[in-house]
């Protein structure tokens, strides 16, 4: 039994790590992803975990799955397509450490996923299904993340969802809009950042969007992150915000990811569902999230800045 299923890209970041001799931009090569840094977050934290995807089969691909199971996650449900490239982003990040992104990411194998590619049993034999929207950009993955959601919430797991908006992904925004917004009837737990839930809402007020989206989808558990300002939560309707760790930020690459590792590891290890949260069991699920998403900032790259339980205690008790 699986504690975390993550369905959705795993692909290279190409960090900027500063110039050489000659002038020419170098960059670390760092395994990353939205959902597969969740799986191995979630896994770091004390979670079982499982990854659903699709990558190529060239010896740069074999590394990013080489990353997931030396990491621990279940790669069952991992696919390696002779036929298709793994796509990748370069990362570029300013002088605070926040990072923008340039994908390359025509015809690669995550959007080629198709409904027969995802194993079923291996959602059906876990407790959380996570997803993110980079896999509804396009056709056929699209229909499979659909399909992966759909099986999930129809068998009675909890599905999590972070939009993870990346703008140059999508060729109109009002069309993102609607295919981002078509999960959320079928949501438990929902991250999003302050851009996000603007997009969705089409509101600038946090805690009003917050509200509009639980009474108009009924989903309990919401997350808006707001970087160094913290987070704001709203638990079915009561809302709270917890602050964010003074730490010293570097990249805040897959910050994002480890926010929501933490949150789905002590929702599935920890308390057992939503079903048997509180509002205080929220305050110490936030409090607890915004230290996993603090370290994360203090080490280049994604999975390689997600941290473990240990050090995430040891912040906290600081």
């Amino acid at each position: 039994m699986f504690d975390i299923t993550t369905m959705g890209e795993l692909l290279y970041d190409f960090s900027f790590c500063g110039k050489s001799d000659r002038g020419n931009g170098i960059y670390e090569a760092n395994p990353g992803g939205a959902p597969a840094n969740v799986a191995v977050g979630a896994k770091r934290l004390g979670a079982k975990t499982a990854f659903l995807g699709k990558i190529g089969s060239d010896g740069l691909s074999q590394v990013l799955q080489d990353t997931l199971d030396i990491n621990g996650v279940d790669t069952t449900g991992l696919i390696l397509s002779p036929d298709y490239n793994s796509a990748l982003t370069f990362v570029q990040l300013d002088k605070k450490g926040d990072r923008s992104f340039s994908f390359y990411r025509n015809n690669t194998a995550d959007i080629n996923i198709t409904v027969g590619d995802i194993n079923k049993d291996i959602i059906l034999n876990s407790r959380i299904l996570h997803v993110g929207s980079v896999t509804l950009t396009d056709e056929p993955a699209r229909s499979a993340t659909i399909f992966a959601v759909k099986t999930a919430h129809e068998n009675g797991l909890i599905v999590s969802y972070d939009p993870n908006f990346r703008p140059m992904l999508w060729h109109d925004k009002k069309v993102a809009r609607g295919i981002i917004s078509s999960i959320l009837p079928l949501c438990d737990i929902l991250k999003v950042s302050e851009e996000e839930l603007s997009l969705i809402t089409g509101l600038n007020d946090i805690p009003a969007s917050m509200a509009m989206l639980y009474e108009q989808y009924n989903i309990p558990l919401i997350f808006t992150t707001l970087g160094a300002d913290g987070s704001i939560w709203q638990f079915k309707t009561q809302t709270g915000k917890a602050a964010a760790f003074d730490v010293k930020t570097i990249d805040t690459t897959g910050a994002g990811d480890a926010f929501v590792a933490a949150v789905l590891y002590k929702i599935a290890c920890v308390y057992g569902g939503i079903d048997n949260l509180s509002a205080t069991d929220v305050v110490k699920i936030a409090e607890y999230a915004s230290a996993a998403s603090s370290l994360a900032t203090t080490v280049t790259g994604a999975i390689p800045s997600l941290p473990y339980s240990e050090q995430v205690e040891i912040l906290i008790a600081k």
